[in-house]
Order: structure tokens, then C-alpha cells, then sequence
């Protein structure tokens, strides 16, 4: 812990040391196992953890068995419970059937919201924003969509907090000098998509 705390001092970020060593209780664990240590300082606070493992040390160093196994679990917990944000542990309705084809709309909304955050989002302040910051403050917002034969418009009023948001790097969103409405010309793609496939489908339906 001392060199984490002297390599956050030195860089003023957070700093991780990691080491492992062989451990055995008294009583509950029949024999010695392998403890993998991370020894991080972050601002104004120390964030240890032991992490006991079975797995080989030649084929996972400490580090990597870490950082690439352990939080690629956790991360996954991660958007399990984002998941939740989009109402997948709603079961209001009575039948079990309704509640099961509920989650998978559920399942579904995340699946494309996840889809405009790592293809639309890459590179702007909402790549890596939370599925339900998302829907909030791009998804849920009034707005006029206008299709035409090349693009899809969507017109965000001019009282839109974050109408200068740019989904692409040097791109920027722009506000028109319209009196009611001002358009989004840069309109992430992996929305565009999602609305004209929508629309093609109304189409085929009629």
C-alpha cells in the first residue's frame, strides 16, 4: 500500500500495486490457497482487495487475472443492473407469459441503447453513460422527426439543455437560427438506423 500512496503522491492519479501470496485459516479451509492482492490509492482514500483463486499463477498473473477476469465479471454485474433502469423488474401484469415478453422488451431497449452508446456515443461525454442517463436526456426529449429520402431529421426545441452536444468528435450539434425549433444535423447513426428501419417497416405494413 505504501508504493501505491508513493506513486499517487508522484503522478496525482490513482496508482495500483498488486502482489499475491499463499494463505490458510485455522480451521475453515482444508488447504493453503492462492490470494491475489490490490493495493490501490485513489483520492483521499486507500482501496484494497484480496481476490482467492484456484487458477494457475503461470497462466494468470496476478494482474492480469485481476484486471482482465475478476472486473470483466464484475463489469458484467455492472449491466445486469443497468439493465434494471429500463424497467426489466417490472411484473405488474398478472400472467406469467405478459411478465416474460415484458423483459424481453426490456432486454431488447438495452440491446439498442447499448448499440447507439458504443457506435453513436464513441468518443463524446456520453460514451460511457449510464442506459438510463441516456434515455433520460437524449431518448426521452420531444422532438420532431422528419423523414426524407436520404435522412432522417429529428428537431430538438431550442430550449434543449444540451442542443450543443456533438455525437461526433468535430462535429458539433449546432443551433440553428430557427425561431421554434432547431435541427440536429449530427443525430447519432446508430439511431438513424434504428428509426429508418422502423419506418420501412410501417411502410411494408401498409
Amino acid at each position: 500500500m505504501q508504493e501505491a500512496k508513493q506513486e499517487h503522491r508522484r503522478t496525482g492519479k490513482p496508482a495500483r500495486v498488486f502482489c499475491e501470496f499463499a494463505y490458510r485459516t485455522k480451521k475453515s479451509w482444508s488447504r493453503t490457497r492462492r490470494v491475489i492482492a490490490k493495493a490501490e490509492q485513489i483520492e483521499g482514500k486507500e482501496n484494497p482487495r484480496y481476490l482467492v483463486t484456484a487458477l494457475d499463477k503461470e497462466a494468470w498473473s496476478a494482474q492480469k487475472l485481476y484486471e482482465q477476469l475478476y472486473c470483466a465479471r464484475g463489469e458484467m454485474e455492472n449491466r445486469i443492473k443497468e439493465q434494471l433502469s429500463l424497467f426489466a423488474d417490472r411484473m405488474s401484469t398478472e400472467t406469467l407469459r405478459a411478465n416474460q415478453l415484458r423483459l424481453y422488451f426490456s432486454s431488447l431497449a438495452y440491446v439498442l441503447v447499448e448499440a447507439l452508446r458504443r457506435l453513436g456515443l464513441a468518443g463524446t461525454e456520453w460514451a460511457e453513460a449510464q442506459a438510463d442517463t441516456i434515455r433520460l436526456k437524449l431518448l426521452k426529449i420531444a422532438a420532431q422527426v422528419r423523414i426524407t429520402a436520404r435522412r432522417i431529421w429529428v428537431r430538438y426545441s431550442c430550449a434543449y439543455p444540451c442542443r450543443r452536444f456533438s455525437p461526433r468528435p468535430g462535429r458539433r450539434c449546432a443551433a440553428e437560427k430557427e425561431e421554434r425549433i432547431k435541427p440536429c444535423r449530427a443525430l447519432p447513426e446508430a439511431l438513424e438506423v434504428c428509426l429508418k428501419n422502423v419506418s420501412n417497416g410501417t411502410r411494408n405494413d401498409r
